[in-house]
């Protein structure tokens, strides 16, 4: 799926939600892979920097917890 903005994932979707494990990626480099529900990042999940940075953990609707 190809955003309008240009971010793009390649994942799963059910009920047009982005569900399961998948990647996104951002027009300015920055990468998430992992698991998405609901159309968020939750569970476990590796989000790539711009910059090379590297943050690995867990995520709950969206934001990183660890």
């Amino acid at each position: 799926m190809v955003y309008p903005k240009g971010m793009r994932y390649e994942g799963s979707f059910v009920a047009n939600k982005k569900q399961g494990h998948g990647v996104m990626t951002w027009p300015d480099g920055k990468k998430y892979e992992g698991l998405w529900v609901e159309d968020k990042q939750h569970g476990e999940g590796k989000m790539c920097m711009a910059d090379g940075t590297i943050k690995s953990g867990i995520w709950e609707n969206g934001i990183q917890k660890k």
